[in-house]
């Protein structure tokens, strides 16, 4: 039986069409694909769960598989925004190895470079980056005076999940050169992120089906450092938008996501104590993802069954670290809490355990520095604490930094602190007042008054013997007048065990917040800059400004008798 041409020709054309069908992406013929974006950020080297039950490896790992049985392994990806591993002694005293291995174990995709990734310097952070079966991701890092990134840094990546492309371009926070130890970022630029992100856009757009931001960055401006909003509207602005940011730094416990025109910006709190949950569609077609909806899961003991695997993996780790951790230094009858901008009873006991080993008239601390409480129990009257302890207290291996200090800089240092900006400098030797008009960082009229070294006024052309530590004093977290301190003295004294030692000196220990710092309302009369003056310093500044005054005054007369004559 024949067959005529025409038919011949049909049959061809329809093999043809049969063996093309399949390499068609499955994306593309079903329309938007439904995909789970689980995300972390800061999570400092929480691998255990913390006092109040709160967090985990094994709990995060535990979710993730929760939310891979509800939605499919397939359609699952887990990626994080920075601040991974400095923070906690089972990650620190092991160069944050541990924190790796277990992000590997649990299937991380791609994460951003935070700021604390650099506390290690950069050849064991790279050996971190390379220990990784992810790629760490930053458009906006590269080798200071070109666009040349370092060999362990990578811009951007592209993830497929569910058979769609995902393209993803990660960026660091600017001010990090200013807010680690001197010399960590040497050799490094951050570059404006904008840029940075609109330097790839275009290939990693072409490349993938979606794009969106990766950043160790908050939501908010900081100073000159963009937060997400303003990167969202300036690249959306250049024609450039991104379809999410996931981000990161600020620790900020947001309830849903921020949104800057059409851009979603979310973030995960902080120390493992949350895993974001973005469900998502991608339309290959459109190239656009779409958020659907946002959560921020709380994990807590109980709430979840833990991950078994990663679970010996952290008790492992924490084995090894027990002899260190578990060593008692000393006790405590009162709470040890932190307060960035107020006096607090841990700064106090901080900078006393300073001034008293260093013998000098003031000890400065920053706030910042300060990482962790040490809490007393419910119904606890007693608390044995422990080297980890004070270690998660202050995790970076901090040294103490003598110095001289003119009471002309002192007050400089109280002014800045004054700002807010960089919160309540905490100190010991020295009392002070301050007023803030707006109780924020922003304030238009600010400063110290009342200050007392040894219950004596501060005299400013006086020089007195100061201890900070080794982070402050070259002007680190832009505290600069540390660094015009003279007859300068790094001690190489860990800080940390300088507490543990006064700890045991003095437990148990039952620091109070004492009124070494107060806040008052503003004054009614200010310079015109308006910081205000030592109250001790008054008087003579009223008799220079009455004496300027009265030969101004002469001087105005004798112009008007010679004009007349």
């Amino acid at each position: 039986m024949s067959v005529s041409k025409s038919k011949r020709f049909l049959l061809s054309l329809l093999m043809v069409i049969a063996l093309t069908l399949p390499f068609v992406p499955m994306a593309s013929a079903q329309g938007p694909v439904s995909i789970t974006i689980l995300h972390t950020n800061d999570v400092h080297g929480n691998l255990e769960v913390d006092y109040n039950g709160r967090g985990g490896a094994a709990n995060i790992a535990g979710y993730v598989d929760e939310v891979k049985a509800e939605v499919g392994a397939e359609n699952v990806v887990l990626l994080d925004a920075g601040d991974t591993m400095q923070g906690q002694p089972i990650s620190n005293l092991l160069d944050g190895a541990s924190v790796i291995d277990i992000w590997n174990m649990m299937g991380y995709k791609a994460a951003a470079f935070g700021n604390h990734e650099f506390d290690w310097g950069q050849d064991v952070l790279a050996a971190r980056v390379a220990q990784s079966n992810f790629p760490w991701l930053a458009a906006n890092i590269v080798v200071a005076g070109t666009n040349d990134h370092p060999a362990w840094v990578t811009p951007w990546t592209v993830v497929e999940v569910a058979g769609v492309k995902l393209g993803i371009i990660g960026l660091g926070y600017t001010e990090t050169p200013g807010i680690t130890r001197k010399g960590l970022t040497d050799g490094l630029e951050f570059q404006d992120p904008v840029t940075a992100v609109s330097r790839y856009y275009d290939e990693v757009k072409a490349q993938s089906d979606a794009l969106i931001l990766l950043v160790h960055i908050g939501w908010e401006d900081r100073s000159e450092h963009k937060g997400g909003e303003t990167i969202a509207t300036e690249l959306d602005a250049a024609g450039k938008p991104v379809d999410l940011i996931i981000g990161g730094h600020s620790h900020e416990e947001a309830e849903a996501p921020h949104m800057a025109g059409d851009t979603p910006y979310i973030i995960a709190y902080k120390y493992g104590r949350w895993m974001g949950r973005a469900d998502v569609t991608v339309d290959p077609a459109a190239k656009k993802l779409t958020l659907v909806n946002w959560e921020g899961h709380a994990i807590n003991d109980g709430e979840v069954t833990p991950n078994a695997d990663v679970a010996a993996k952290v008790t492992d780790y924490a084995t090894q670290m027990e002899p260190i951790t578990k060593e008692v230094v000393g006790s405590a009858s009162v709470s040890l809490v932190r307060d960035y901008n107020a006096e607090s009873n841990m700064g106090n006991i901080v900078t006393d355990a300073m001034r008293d080993y260093a013998k000098v008239d003031i000890a400065f601390t920053n706030a910042g520095g300060l990482r962790e409480d040490i809490l007393l129990a419910e119904g606890e009257t007693e608390h044995s604490i422990t080297w980890g302890e004070t270690y998660a207290v202050m995790p970076f291996a901090n040294t103490l930094y003598n110095m001289d200090l003119t009471g002309a800089q002192i007050m400089e240092i109280l002014n800045q602190s004054a700002t807010l900006h960089k919160g309540i400098i905490q100190s010991s030797g020295i009392t002070w007042s301050y007023y803030n008009d707006c109780d924020c960082n922003e304030p238009t009229t600010w400063g110290a008054l009342d200050v007392k070294v040894g219950g004596e006024p501060l005299q400013l052309d006086k020089v007195y013997r100061v201890t900070t530590n080794d982070f402050l004093a070259p002007g680190g977290d832009e505290w600069i007048t540390f660094a015009d301190g003279t007859n300068r003295e790094n001690t190489y004294v860990d800080i940390q065990e300088v507490f543990n030692d006064y700890i045991g000196a003095h437990s148990p220990i039952a620091p109070a917040v004492e009124g070494r710092i107060t806040k008052v309302e503003v004054p009614a009369e200010l310079p015109v800059s308006g910081v205000a003056i030592p109250v001790e310093q008054m008087a003579s500044v009223t008799i220079l400004l009455g004496a300027t005054l009265i030969i101004f005054g002469v001087y105005v007369k004798r112009r008007e008798r010679d004009r007349v004559a």
